[in-house]
């Protein structure tokens, strides 16, 4: 017979919940930056203000930035839902099936493991193995992350990396379908 306490970390199917607290990960980063700069202003206090106007400095370049991402996931999370999605690939045919493959996978938000329900979902509708690999391999490309790219690459560099994780992930999924896995 199980305890009660042992009975709280488990969920319907008695397997142990081992789910760790993000916050407390984030608590500890900061802690450990704390207690860093600390340690340097009481040591060397002329580098401690040279770092501390550095990070203000770059911390004014990001924050319009971060704005704007948050903007702009706010914005397609707001419009392009799962349910429209799904109805959308349905409908299409041939190479709209690829084009809103990859577009699905560019926009796509949150964790990839959030997705695969989805995808199961879809394939069980016709939704071919190569399709789903082209989604999966297009999430690599954020468009919220194209203003901080930018900032820190370059547009060319943006442009390229871009285009090329693009074609590779319609590439990607042809060969999934070539292989018939």
């Amino acid at each position: 017979m199980k305890s009660k306490n042992n009975l709280k970390n488990t969920n319907q199917e008695g397997i142990k919940n081992t789910k760790k607290n993000p916050f407390i990960g984030g608590f500890i980063f900061l802690t450990i930056v704390c207690i860093i700069y600390c340690i340097v202003y009481f040591n060397n206090k002329p580098f401690f203000y040279e770092i501390l106007n550095k990070s203000k400095g770059v911390f004014i370049q990001i924050v319009p930035i971060l704005i704007f991402v948050f903007v702009i996931m706010a914005t397609i999370n707001y419009f392009i839902t799962t349910k429209k999605l799904v109805k959308i690939f349905e409908k299409s045919r041939g190479v709209h099936k690829w084009i809103y493959s990859i577009v699905a996978g560019i926009i796509s938000t949150g964790p990839m493991y959030l997705w695969y329900p989805l995808l199961s979902e879809l394939k069980e509708h016709g939704m071919r193995n190569g399709y789903i690999a082209t989604f999966l391999y297009a999430r690599s490309i954020k468009p919220a992350l194209f203003p901080i790219m930018i900032f820190y690459f370059g547009i060319s560099y943006t442009i390229v990396i871009s285009a090329s994780l693009i074609v590779f992930s319609y590439l990607q999924g042809k060969l999934i379908d070539l292989l018939k896995v």
